[in-house]
């Protein structure tokens, strides 16, 4: 846990959940972070988050670090969740931590 709050400057993490995936073993660390000052810039979330993801995988060798929900998703396989209204509020963000095969 203290590895996680010093690579998040600026984040705020509200969950931490362990589960296994399947029948296989596969533990997973599910993190559910948000970006409390957060202003409407979608660029700059993503670039926090994905740096964040980043410096907590240099922090974790043997284990695979990888955002799996982002504050607006744009990809064209999801539906798309979230309010883009005032854009003022957290940004809320997910990612998966699992062992490297």
């Amino acid at each position: 846990a203290a590895a996680l709050a010093r690579a998040g400057k600026g984040i705020q993490l509200n969950r931490l959940r362990w589960f296994n995936r399947d029948h296989a073993g596969d533990t997973v660390l599910n993190i559910e972070g948000d970006l409390p000052g957060f202003v409407g810039d979608y660029r700059a979330a993503h670039a926090g988050i994905a740096a964040y993801a980043q410096a907590l995988g240099g922090r974790l060798p043997g284990y695979r670090v990888a955002v799996s929900a982002w504050p607006l998703n744009p990809a064209s396989d999801v539906e798309l969740e979230g309010s883009i209204g005032g854009g003022r509020g957290g940004a809320p963000f997910q990612i998966q931590v699992t062992v490297q095969p």
